[in-house]
């Protein structure tokens, strides 16, 4: 904001204190459960944000490394500039890689990560930004999913 010299103050705003009664929006968040239900769906596309050397099960925090089967890397910091991340990439330039990825506005989107936070950003872009209405938040990410060792991951950079 500074740094495009658009206008800030010192002044600190009065806060009126208030009720505030929060609404869960459930259209945004997929359950594990649900997961397991579309993953395999030609119709649906899981998106993985991590680094690629994450993805693939090269390093990572994990007990177990590598990705859930049939995720596609997209890493969320492709989607923003490299020398200032909190500026997203221009709309062409995003569309563009999320559908270089098979993600595309008729496909049902699932953003997913390690523990559901660089999945938020991708989600954010997809959804807003590009406007893409079946898009959904894997909160649970690769930190449920490798939690349970009956579920199979998959290492190395292709989805299978």
């Amino acid at each position: 904001w500074v740094a495009d010299h658009r206008p800030s103050t010192k002044e600190l705003p009065r806060v009126i204190q208030t009720r505030y009664s929060p609404v869960v929006d459930g259209t945004v968040l997929i359950r594990l459960d649900e997961l397991l239900d579309v993953k395999d769906d030609p119709n649906t596309v899981l998106l993985d944000a991590r680094r690629p050397d994450v993805y693939s099960g090269d390093s990572g925090i994990w007990l177990r490394k590598g990705h859930i089967p049939g995720a596609v890397n997209l890493p969320w910091f492709l989607l923003v500039n490299a020398d200032n991340r909190t500026r997203i990439k221009p709309v062409e330039e995003v569309k563009k890689l999320v559908e270089q990825v098979g993600a595309t506005g008729d496909k049902l989107i699932i953003c997913s990560c390690g523990i559901g936070r660089s999945a938020t950003v991708q989600y954010t872009i997809i959804k807003h930004l590009l406007g893409y209405e079946k898009v959904k938040l894997y909160e649970g990410s690769y930190l449920e999913w490798s939690a349970d060792p009956k579920r199979p991951v998959v290492k190395g950079q292709k989805p299978r």
